[in-house]
């Protein structure tokens, strides 16, 4: 039996040496937590007829919102919706204040006007730089955050040059919005409207709107893969690709902010795009399905699973057709490298066969840090116009990533054009650009 003087309220089991009863049961109702006697434990019983009279138990309850006293967990939560941006935390207010000017409250409704000058259109992959060549090779990743920073300085840089108005493709990982975020920019930022799911034909379909929209210039973050969606979209608007990706051969590693200048430049009419933008070469694939396009190489593999669609096993493929070959290129235009070379503005092809009975084993860089030995049989060049054609089984893959299978007695054309994007010689630009009087103020 406990003695008689034992103390009683429901936090003297603190001040006791003696541990307590395990019958003690949980109270959850308010922070912190307290524990109480059960119905049926023995210190009550005991306690009842030798403790004096208890004085009415306090309230458990949850203390107000406009109490001064709250738990930390609730001070930091506050906190945090307090400093988050309303994209990072949905489930916070949006805040009503801030000691710099916001982008977003600043830029105007969209008039739904189109075809003014200083018009740039803004396509940015969010998954560029992240596919399965950083798993088999070793190549690097282009993180999200990294992405926002180039953005912003191609932004910044379009700003300053004197464009208004960039429509820009919505993407998942908001992009746009986090790059203007903050930064006072006098030009208009505006998404383009539309069923964007965070899809590859996200890319096609924002190019095309942008070239309904009037937009004098496009500026593209992403690989091969993504220009080549671009191309699907629209062929008419000069381009300036950045790239982000892997293994590119397409766009170029380019500062955004001389990018942004060169844009501006453009859209804003003191350099002629069609001096400064020669046409690019494409690929026309030609298919039972439907058509497709490929900027740098059309691949004849054997199997008939896409899978993760990037190529790393050249034991795989069975012929090449490519627009470039470049020995310092990484990828399957240095396939071609390793024989001959064939640049951006020569009028003219490359049609490659593996193996075969006179095979020459070659070194080539498919991917960062994976060079294999490829055996390559006959080389044929190929003039603009000129076709190859391509029967089933085979799986065909486009500027590096599987696309298509072919089945047995199915058959593709593959047709050499200059019909491609007009991609910016950005030195060039600026040159006219400082001819112009547009870099002095």
């Amino acid at each position: 039996m406990p003695p008689t003087n034992w103390p009683s309220g429901a936090s003297a089991w603190r001040s006791s040496t003696r541990a307590p009863s395990r019958r003690w049961t949980w109270t959850r109702s308010s922070p912190p937590c307290r524990r109480r006697a059960g119905p049926s434990s023995p210190r009550r019983a005991s306690n009842s007829a030798a403790s004096p009279p208890r004085s009415p138990p306090r309230s458990r309850s949850r203390p107000s919102t406009t109490s001064t006293r709250r738990s930390s967990a609730w001070a930091r939560r506050s906190a945090r919706c307090r400093s988050a941006p309303p994209w990072r935390r949905p489930g916070c207010p949006p805040r009503t204040t801030s000691s710099r000017p916001s982008t977003r409250s600043s830029l105007p409704a969209s008039d739904g006007s189109a075809g003014r000058v200083g018009s740039v259109g803004l396509i940015a992959n969010p998954a560029a730089g992240r596919d399965i060549r950083r798993l088999v090779a070793h190549a690097s990743v282009v993180s999200t955050n990294e992405k926002v920073r180039i953005v912003r300085r191609l932004l910044l840089a379009l700003d300053a040059a004197g464009v208004e108005h960039v429509h820009y493709m919505p993407d998942t990982s908001h992009l746009a919005t986090r790059a203007a975020r903050d930064q006072g920019l006098r030009l208009r930022l505006e998404p383009l409207r539309g069923a964007f799911r965070g899809v590859a034909s996200d890319t096609t379909l924002a190019a095309r709107r942008m070239a309904e929209e009037g937009a004098a210039c496009l500026v593209s973050l992403g690989g091969d893969g993504t220009n080549r969606a671009i191309a699907l979209g629209t062929t008419a608007v000069p381009l300036i690709p950045l790239s982000t990706g892997t293994n590119n051969v397409f766009p170029g590693a380019r500062e955004s902010t001389i990018a942004g200048l060169a844009a501006a430049a453009i859209a804003t009419g003191r350099v002629d795009a069609d001096a400064i933008a020669p046409r690019s070469k494409l690929i026309e694939v030609g298919l039972p399905g439907g058509d497709e396009v490929a900027l740098i190489d059309v691949a004849v593999l054997e199997g008939s699973i896409v899978g993760s669609r990037a190529i790393w096993d050249p034991a795989l493929l069975r012929e090449i057709v490519l627009t470039r070959a470049d020995p310092a290129a990484v990828g399957l235009a240095a396939i071609g490298g390793a024989v001959t070379s064939i640049g951006p503005d020569d009028a003219a092809g490359l049609h490659v066969r593996i193996g075969g009975g006179e095979a020459r084993r070659v070194r080539v860089p498919l991917a960062p840090g994976l060079v294999r030995t490829v055996s390559i049989g006959a080389v044929r060049r190929l003039d603009v116009a000129a076709i190859v054609p391509v029967t089933g089984p085979a799986l065909l893959a486009f500027d590096g990533e599987r696309e298509v299978v072919l089945a047995a007695g199915q058959s593709a054309q593959l047709r050499l054009t200059r019909a491609g994007p007009p991609v910016v010689d950005v030195d060039a630009c600026l040159r006219a650009a400082r001819e112009a009087g547009f870099l002095t103020e």
